[in-house]
């Protein structure tokens, strides 16, 4: 929605030079500065020189099937996926009782990343659970991360 990290270049300039309903108006007098795609104005050839509102630069990504490179991103990642910690009872104990082993567990699920290559996503987070959503990050809400415990009994 044009506040991410990726949308920062040239937001300030953006929204210092606009004006109006979602800053969509030049200010009269003041040159409008701001992220300018690479591109050819179709109706004249030259360069395009026609600076980007960042939120837009956002939107059409998504809802109007254009690519803008500053969104793509690399979904490497190591994490901290789940880590147990457990203890047996020692055997003297489980003489005494019908049953053969007792495990106490401290568990852990995503608890970390070690490596992150998109830094503030989380690369397994999606848009929707759609054919194209997972390849979509957009309002999604952050991995659980939980803790636990397991009690285990065999008789």
């Amino acid at each position: 929605m044009g506040t991410s990290i990726e949308s920062l270049e040239g937001r300030a300039d953006y929204y210092s030079t606009h004006q109006g309903l979602f800053y969509a108006e030049p200010i009269k007098g003041v040159i409008p500065k701001g992220y300018v795609e690479d591109g050819v104005n179709v109706n004249t050839g030259a360069p395009n020189t026609v600076p980007v509102d960042p939120m837009m630069r956002a939107l059409n990504t998504i809802w109007f099937d254009k690519i803008v490179s500053d969104y793509i991103l690399d979904a490497s990642n190591v994490r901290m996926r789940e880590v147990t910690l457990g203890y047996d009872l020692p055997k003297k104990i489980m003489d005494k009782t019908p049953l053969t082993n007792v495990n106490i567990a401290l568990v852990g699920r995503n608890l970390f990343f070690f490596y992150n290559a998109a830094k503030h996503v989380d690369p397994e987070s999606g848009y929707n659970a759609g054919s194209t959503g997972n390849a979509i990050e957009a309002t999604a809400l952050p991995a659980t991360r939980s803790y636990g415990f397991n009690l285990t009994f065999n008789f």
